[in-house]
């Protein structure tokens, strides 16, 4: 049940008080309280919150034009009926100027006097209400625009720029007056293609106008050389998005991030990592030459003058000669991780190969990836495949047979590599991916887990002993389709 309308009465005729509060209370929606002059209806106010207002026009003290002007100055848009007996237009007229709801005259039949004063009462609250309510919502709209222009005028690093559908410039806001070096007066109005765009591009912008006009469809995000107001290049990553604007169709903003610098510190970094790995190589060419040569005098120490007293010392040297060429081995196959950028990889054709290369004699490879299945990763995963295939034959034992398949797990796909053969104990589940663990050199898991790192792909082996290894790589959302 809604809650009853509160009225406030003011009138200095007693019995006409009365009667008006029996006639409004009869109906059950109103809760009337009355006062007898506008004083004590003041009074009332500064005590307690009333929904509508009711009051007489000539009263002693302060009439009922007095009392609105006092009560809009003080008490605020309360809804304000004038219930008079005087009809002067002059009256009406200073009712209306001092902001009163309704006017209503005194005279004629009670109960269709009293029934419209009810009606007026009800419209007055309902159309207050109504009106509070709507201009609640424009002033709130009005403050959320206000706040979200303020942000995007405001914004740090990242150039907007709003278009219409003819590239036609109707918003640039500071982060753009410095990345392109117009101001917005000298932008807005301005088209697209004659502010910011090379030469070489004018056709292809023109087309994605084009196309994002008839199509309502942004073009994708992309790296791009735009130009400044004095004629440089500016490399940018763009983002567009079209957006519907009330009374004026479609409108294109380019949100725009200037990348110069950081390609500047990747090219940098690729020019340092070249010449680390020319470092790298000739460095161990050097070194391996110099275990040639340890090796070939330890051979013929041994022919010449074999003494078995000294076979002890000659095996610790020749142990510690393969553990340095291990080592050279692994830093020559680490240099090549994260050198290129990761790409989207068929991952059925990987394994493949990845099986014709690897020693897997007699053991026989199930593919069972699904066709056109990508895998977003650094260029070196086929060496993955190959080691987990060539991990498999080394320490499978009992093994005939490894699978490759794919598993949906939440957000991620899991690939898959199992086998039959006698599986990792549970204390060496997470050992097997340490660099040196193992009979061979250690370094074939290890390798595996850096590179799939490269693009957040995790490794982890779930087997069970006696009955197989399986090995889980978890590709994360993003990086499979």
């Amino acid at each position: 049940m809604e809650a009853a309308i509160r009225i406030l009465y003011v009138d200095d005729e007693p019995d006409l008080l009365n009667i008006g509060k029996l006639f409004l209370e009869e109906s059950g929606e109103f809760i009337v309280t009355t006062a007898l002059s506008a004083q004590e209806g003041i009074r009332l106010l500064e005590q307690k919150k009333f929904d509508a207002i009711i009051s007489d026009y000539q009263m002693p003290g302060m009439d009922g034009i007095q009392f609105l002007v006092e009560v809009r100055t003080r008490f605020g848009p309360v809804p304000f009926i004038l219930f008079t007996g005087r009809g002067r237009e002059e009256v009406v007229i200073q009712a209306i100027n001092s902001g009163v709801d309704f006017y209503l005259q005194k005279g004629g039949e009670p109960n269709a006097q009293f029934a419209e004063l009810l009606c007026k009462v009800k419209s007055a609250v309902t159309g207050r209400s109504e009106r509070s309510l709507r201009e609640s919502k424009e002033e709130t709209l009005v403050e959320s625009e206000r706040r979200f222009r303020m942000l995007l005028q405001h914004v740090p690093s990242i150039a907007i720029q709003g278009y219409n559908m003819e590239g036609i410039t109707q918003y640039w806001n500071e982060a753009a007056e410095k990345l392109y070096g117009y101001t917005s007066e000298e932008a807005i109005g301005k088209n697209l293609i004659d502010l910011i765009i090379p030469p070489e591009m004018k056709g292809h912008v023109s087309e994605a106008i084009t196309y994002m006009k008839e199509t309502s469809q942004p073009i994708p995000a992309a790296e791009l050389f735009l130009m400044r107001k004095d004629g440089t290049r500016i490399e940018v990553f763009s983002h567009h998005a079209l957006i519907k604007s009330p009374g004026s169709g479609m409108e294109l903003f380019c949100i725009d991030i200037d990348i110069t610098e950081r390609k500047k510190i990747e090219e940098a970094l690729l020019r340092a990592n070249k010449k680390l790995n020319l470092l790298y190589s000739i460095t161990r060419h050097d070194i391996n030459n110099q275990l040639t040569v340890i090796g070939g005098f330890m051979d013929m120490l041994e022919r010449k003058e074999h003494d078995p007293t000294l076979d002890e010392y000659f095996q610790t040297v020749s142990t510690a000669a393969k553990r340095i060429a291990g080592m050279i081995r692994f830093t020559g196959e680490y240099e090549k991780i994260g050198v290129h950028a990761p790409v989207w990889q068929n991952a059925l054709p990987l394994v493949n190969t990845a099986a014709i290369d690897a020693p897997l004699g007699k053991i026989m490879v199930k593919n069972d990836l699904p066709a056109g299945a990508e895998i977003f990763a650094d260029q070196l995963i086929g060496k993955v495949f190959y080691n987990l295939m060539d991990n498999a034959v080394r320490y499978g034992g009992k093994i005939t047979s490894i699978r490759f398949s794919v598993e949906e797990a939440g957000d991620c796909h899991l690939i898959v590599c199992d086998d039959d053969g006698d599986g990792v104990v549970a204390v060496e589940k997470e050992k097997i991916f340490e660099r040196g663990f193992g009979k061979n050199t250690g370094l074939g898991l290890a390798l595996s887990r850096e590179i799939l790192s490269i693009t957040g792909i995790t490794i982890k082996e779930t087997g069970e002993p006696g009955k197989g290894a399986r090995f889980e790589m978890a590709v994360p959302k993003g990086a499979w389709k």
